[in-house]
């Protein structure tokens, strides 16, 4: 007597994976790019997906990063800090008395001195009010003045 054993197998789109007997969506956080897979893949460093039954991982957006695997989002750089690029597993520091004045900063040159004026600056600061100054009261006192 013969005896045949089926073999049932069922073909898995990419973005799931076949669990012994259904095909699942990969969870977020996790990707598949290939049909008939047993697993999904985390997301890598630098990526997210927030959705599931996904076929890729979508890069941080410039001012965001992302340092694990399999995360559901990016972070936003925080104070500080900054990334200008896509992809991004660390956000680069503005530097000794630099900093940003949001979180997400997308350039360098978001980043701004937060250095106190030296007296030399003071005095320009103070030389350029006292000119301003004058130079209202001179406009109020001659252009405005009533003969």
């Amino acid at each position: 007597m013969l005896h045949f054993h089926a073999v049932y197998t069922q073909d898995c789109d990419p973005g799931m994976y076949y669990n012994g007997s259904d095909c699942l969506d990969c969870l977020p956080g996790t990707f598949q790019d290939l049909i008939n897979q047993t697993s999904c893949i985390h997301c890598p460093v630098g990526t997210s997906q927030e959705l599931a039954g996904q076929e890729s991982c979508e890069s941080c957006p410039e001012g965001s990063f992302q340092d694990q695997q399999g995360q559901i989002n990016c972070v936003l750089c925080p104070i500080g800090t900054y990334s200008n690029f896509q992809g991004a597993a660390a956000c680069i520091p503005c530097g000794e008395n630099r900093t940003t004045l949001a979180e997400g900063a997308t350039s360098e040159s978001q980043c701004v001195s937060t250095s106190i004026p030296t007296l030399s600056q003071w005095g320009l600061i103070l030389l350029a009010l006292s000119f301003t100054i004058l130079g209202t009261l001179f406009l109020k006192y001659t252009v405005f003045r009533r003969t």
